[in-house]
Formats: C-alpha cells, structure tokens, sequence
C-alpha cells in the first residue's frame, strides 16, 4: 500500500519516476511458539470464565443483584475475548 501511495502521489506531482521508492512488502510468518501462547491464552480465558460463572452464583446466593449484574457482563466480554481468540486462531492454523 505505501509503495502504491507513492506512485500515485510521484504522478500527480509529475516527479521523475525515480523518486517513487520501492519497498517490498514484508509478511511475519507465524512461529509455532506464538499458537502455542494463544492457545494458553485461551485456556487461561476459559478458566477465568469458569472462576467468573462461580462468583455470579454466589453473588446470587448472596442477594447482592447490584454486583451479580457486573459478574454478569464481565462473563459475556469474557466469552467475546475467547471467541475473538478462537478467530485469530482458527486464522493462523
């Protein structure tokens, strides 16, 4: 994209052709050691869930609906984080 930009911007200007600078496009390959961490990751994700579904029932127990409800939500934007990772995953493999 940063090479095409230069093009374009090179001919708009009407500059020699020598001053639109080539850069090649790099790629990261992704190294087994980072799926490895992401899938750690994950497992640590469903783990806090499991911790997570456990404090909303005794919260329950406990009649405090106030705090239940935020346990609540942290369980739903737990579960979108693993759904996000199992994406990326899913991607790389």
């Amino acid at each position: 994209m940063p090479s095409l930009c230069r093009r374009i911007l090179v001919a708009a200007m009407d500059a020699p052709a020598s001053e639109a600078v080539e850069v090649p496009a790099t790629r990261r390959e992704t190294a087994p050691e980072d799926i490895q961490q992401l899938r750690g990751l994950r497992a640590d994700v469903a783990r806090l869930n499991g911790a997570l579904v456990q404090a909303a029932i005794r919260v329950r127990e406990a009649n405090n609906f106030d705090l239940h409800s935020v346990v609540e939500a942290a369980i739903n934007d737990n579960k979108e984080l693993g759904r996000s990772i199992d994406k990326v995953l899913r991607r790389l493999t």
